[in-house]
């Protein structure tokens, strides 16, 4: 009796570290990198329910990786147009404000990888101080200037208020909305108000359509103005979504296709007085 009933401990104990050895290596190949693991543990016990569990968190770390290389793979592909058009512009006397406008594109593509990579860190680098709104979007407009005249548009900026907020990452927030109007919305007007706590980029576009409005801030999410520009990563306005959500600014978009896209930031409680 002693012997059998020592068998049946064997094979118990055994069918119950089968599921743990499996999971233990899928773990292991995930930790280096394979996120296509998938583990397959049958009936209703705790460990199928952990591998349920395990499943899960292994499909969504896929799809972040394969969003996070397509991210990386657009970004490449488009830093690639401003290189190209510096080397053209050397080869052909190398005018200095078409090379500066083509190195400003590198380097705003470069920011961009740069807050994309630490995006899940951001809250350790916020640096909170008291800042003028008005400086902020000043400097922002000043460092797309080349942009902004090559594609024929002028801004107007009016009001201020001070907040205690990252003026680097404010900064960067500003910039991508330059950038997007500068892409998509070429010769047009761009007024820029800082008041009551709020900053508002309202330009007179070509506007973004309705149905598509929801979804401008998703990882990704190109829309049809960036099919038809082409060569666009689709995660400026996502960063800028996470950006707002990690200072704690209020994001409100609004546009109407053909007329207008307005842009909000509202800090609430966090300017002075």
């Amino acid at each position: 009796i002693c012997v059998i009933a020592f068998a049946i401990s064997l094979v118990v104990s055994g069918a119950m570290l089968r599921p743990v050895k499996t999971l233990t290596q899928s773990i292991r190949l995930m930790g280096q990198g394979d996120f296509s693991q998938r583990v397959h543990i049958r009936g209703r016990s705790e460990f199928a329910q952990m591998g349920a569990t395990f499943n899960n968190m292994a499909e969504r770390l896929e799809n972040m990786d394969k969003q996070r290389n397509q991210f990386v793979s657009n970004a490449s592909h488009e830093m690639k147009t401003p290189l190209t058009a510096c080397t053209l512009i050397l080869s052909n006397g190398g005018d200095p404000v078409k090379l500066k406008r083509e190195l400003k594109r590198a380097d705003n593509l470069t920011e961009s990888i740069l807050y994309y990579a630490k995006m899940r860190t951001i809250e350790k680098d916020n640096v909170i101080r008291k800042a003028s709104a008005s400086h902020v979007l000043n400097a922002a407009v000043k460092s797309q200037m080349e942009l902004l005249v090559a594609a024929g548009i002028s801004v107007e900026i009016t009001g201020d208020f001070t907040v205690y907020t990252d003026a680097k990452a404010l900064c960067f927030i500003i910039k991508q909305l330059l950038i997007n109007a500068a892409k998509y919305c070429p010769g047009c007007k761009i007024e820029i108000t800082a008041e009551h706590g709020r900053i508002t980029v309202r330009d007179n576009g070509v506007g973004i359509p309705s149905h598509e409005l929801r979804r401008v801030t998703e990882r990704g999410f190109t829309g049809s103005a960036g099919r038809r520009q082409g060569g666009s990563t689709g995660m400026g306005l996502f960063i800028v979504k996470n950006l707002c959500t990690q200072l704690s600014i209020r994001l409100d978009i609004d546009s109407e296709e053909g007329k207008y896209t307005s842009i909000s930031l509202s800090f609430e409680n966090l300017t002075e007085a």
